[in-house]
């Protein structure tokens, strides 16, 4: 990867607070063994530039602030999955802050991204082009020439080689104008020259579904929503429910409820007390009433039992 531009986390939540500076939230593991993330990052003029290892397979919703759009390179290893879309070798996925989209992961994965203003997109495109390249939808797939494309991802390595590690973190300011315009003229040309692949009414609007799915799994957080009152409060069908889920979550809606309120409860055995907060509180304060089905669901999803979390402060 990148040398010194690279910090190591072991714990979700802390790669999942790194994650949070491009818009990711909601992340949840969903590979059983030792977790481990490297993230490079770089703030360049308007420009945010990250490039990430992961060793296991996880789900995390993307939320951009209004004005921005995050452009993701393929890395040389791993299976990235952008709001239904894959990110093809030889592609790039764009998102547009229109949608909250979900992005996961299929095993041991490398990427890069970079999230700009919308607007120095197309101050740039129009000054390069006389056109501006805007992307039309939530997410987008692009297939620049071969060329093009690595010469964007020799840049976007070359330009994170300039930072360093400071205080367990990776994130250096860098002022120089001519590493943000070189940057900007790889990334117009590779738009400016793509095919790109038109979404379907279809794919658009699954991802406005999913995105109205994780306002729910916001407000559900002591129990489950069953099929039906997920259908229902969507407008939907359970067969395109269940087929959105398999698009984006690769897993059945149920389960990820019940996976999100099984990481809420981790985060508060975490920060909790162990003479004061007991792990029945927490299990039923989350909608698992069942202790023992809760301690072993739990040590499947994380490799320790929640007794093990609640009590390591203690053992700290």
């Amino acid at each position: 990867m990148l040398g010194s531009a690279i910090s190591l986390f072991s714990e979700p939540d802390d790669f999942q607070a790194a994650l949070e500076q491009s818009g990711g939230i909601g992340l949840i593991v969903t590979e059983r063994g030792e977790f481990q993330a490297r993230i490079a990052e770089l703030t360049l003029g308007r420009l945010r530039l990250s490039a990430v290892e992961e060793r296991l397979s996880r789900i995390a919703c993307y939320t951009l602030a209004p004005g921005l759009v995050r452009v993701i390179l393929p890395g040389p290893e791993g299976s990235l999955v952008c709001g239904g879309i894959g990110l093809e070798h030889g592609a790039i996925l764009t998102h547009y802050a229109t949608k909250a989209v979900y992005e996961r992961l299929n095993g041991p994965a490398q990427w890069r991204d970079v999230i700009l203003p919308t607007r120095r997109l197309a101050q740039y495109s129009h000054a390069l082009t006389g056109a501006d390249i805007m992307p039309s939808h939530a997410v987008h797939l692009w297939r620049p020439p071969t060329g093009a494309l690595r010469r964007l991802t020799a840049v976007h390595a070359a330009t994170l080689l300039t930072a360093r590690t400071r205080g367990g973190e990776v994130h250096v300011a860098a002022t120089d104008p001519g590493l943000e315009q070189k940057f900007m003229e790889r990334l117009v040309e590779c738009l400016a020259t793509a095919q790109v692949t038109p979404n379907s009414a279809a794919t658009y609007r699954h991802v406005t579904l999913m995105a109205d799915l994780e306002g729910m799994a916001d407000a559900y957080r002591e129990r489950s929503p069953s099929i039906l009152e997920i259908c229902a409060a969507l407008g939907i069908s359970e067969r395109t429910l269940r087929g959105c889920c398999h698009e984006h979550l690769n897993m059945a809606p149920n389960r990820y409820f019940r996976l999100r309120r099984m990481q809420r409860a981790r985060r508060v055995l975490r920060d909790a007390d162990p003479t004061i907060v007991t792990v029945a509180q927490v299990a039923k304060h989350h909608g698992f009433r069942e202790l023992g089905r809760f301690a072993a669901e739990y040590r499947a999803a994380f490799g320790e039992l929640p007794s093990a979390t609640l009590h390591r402060q203690l053992v700290g």
